[in-house]
């Protein structure tokens, strides 16, 4: 796994690692009964049941050194726990989702809502793990 806070060149282009000081995203885990936020650079392949499918697959390819924008993935048990109470947020779920954005603006460099002509990008993929046939 790549370690350096420097940029480095992949495949001709700049790829920053995600490896950046999580304090506050560690501070808002204590804060909550459970980590519901894992950055893309915490999670692996073998995590699919835990981050879904898609979430689990951009972990890996992170990790392995591909060239992957900063991100993160909330996980299926947050879904199961949001649809458990009532459609309810989880209890430091939302804590947890404003820091992984500050991280990611610090990747970045790129912010919300500060500046509409340079903004962060999120997008919002279903990972369910599981299908109905």
């Amino acid at each position: 796994m790549y370690s350096s806070k420097y940029p480095r060149l992949i495949f001709g282009r700049v790829f920053v690692t995600q490896h950046i000081t999580r304090s506050d995203l560690d501070e808002a885990v204590k804060q909550s009964p459970r980590k519901w936020v894992y950055l893309l650079s915490e999670g692996n392949a073998t995590m699919r049941d835990l981050l879904g499918g898609k979430g689990a697959g951009v972990a890996e390819m992170t990790n392995t050194g591909l060239p992957v924008p900063p991100g993160f993935t909330i996980t299926t048990e947050a879904c199961n726990a949001y649809y458990d109470s009532g459609k309810q947020v989880p209890q430091g779920l939302w804590e947890q989702v404003l820091e992984g954005i500050k991280i990611v603006e610090q990747q970045t460099g790129k912010g919300l809502p500060h500046d509409p002509s340079w903004c962060t990008l999120l997008a919002c993929i279903d990972g369910w793990s599981l299908f109905i046939s």
